[in-house]
């Protein structure tokens, strides 16, 4: 994902991104002049940070909570997305998220802001419609950037195929369009595939996720159009 994470501009903590709290300890960098969540337009921060995945989280969990009369009451939803995790949150008309997963030194990830309103411009047919999948598949996140020459994306989907099945999938996809094969090997009890084709790449991790499903994260980055 080293294109998504290109830095642009960096700031250090602590400061306000938009209305999303930024955590003691993120350090700041500006991802892309334009960027959108499943279609929809996405006001966005990477950050990178020491501290671990759960310490971050735990301070955005306390947080989003409502502490008003007895037990404090969780107002996020946590959704796993292997290695990544997500932690969303809705404030009055606007959805905030982070997601997180570990980095070489502490944590890496993003901060996102949507506003409802722009739900009413998207249709579902939008969603991640260029990416191949297997039949079935549910898509789990959509996250786009344009940067100036290149776009990129990532793109979590999520499926009840095997881990061999998905990497079948897209190895037979992929090379038999004439791509090349940069990297096709087993990591752990997952798969990572990078396939590129002239200014086009596609970074592909398989894993199966605590629920018994095989989820799968991938990273195409284009100087033209998405493959």
């Amino acid at each position: 994902m080293r294109c998504l994470f290109a830095i642009a501009l960096l700031l250090w903590a602590p400061l306000l991104l938009a209305e999303v709290p930024v955590a003691p300890g993120l350090r700041i960098v500006d991802l892309a002049e334009e960027l959108s969540w499943n279609g929809i337009p996405m006001k966005v921060r990477r950050f990178t940070t020491r501290k671990g995945v759960d310490e971050v989280l735990g301070w955005y969990r306390r947080q989003w909570q409502d502490r008003r009369g007895g037990e404090p009451v969780p107002r996020w939803v946590e959704t796993p997305l292997d290695p990544w995790r997500l932690l969303t949150h809705r404030e009055g008309n606007v959805v905030q998220t982070v997601q997180i997963r570990p980095a070489a030194e502490g944590a890496e990830g993003w901060l996102g802001e949507i506003n409802l309103e722009d739900l009413r411009k998207v249709r579902a047919d939008r969603l991640a419609r260029d990416f191949p999948r297997m039949r079935g598949s549910e898509l789990l996140n959509d996250v786009r950037s344009e940067d100036i020459g290149q776009k990129g994306a990532v793109i979590a989907l999520r499926n009840g195929f095997s881990v061999a099945a998905n990497a079948d999938f897209y190895r037979d996809h992929y090379l038999g369009r004439g791509w090349h094969a940069d990297a096709d090997t087993r990591v752990g009890n997952g798969h990572l595939l990078v396939f590129r084709s002239g200014p086009r790449e596609v970074s592909i991790t398989i894993a199966r996720g605590s629920d018994g499903r095989t989820q799968v994260v991938a990273n195409p980055v284009s100087r033209g159009l998405l493959p």
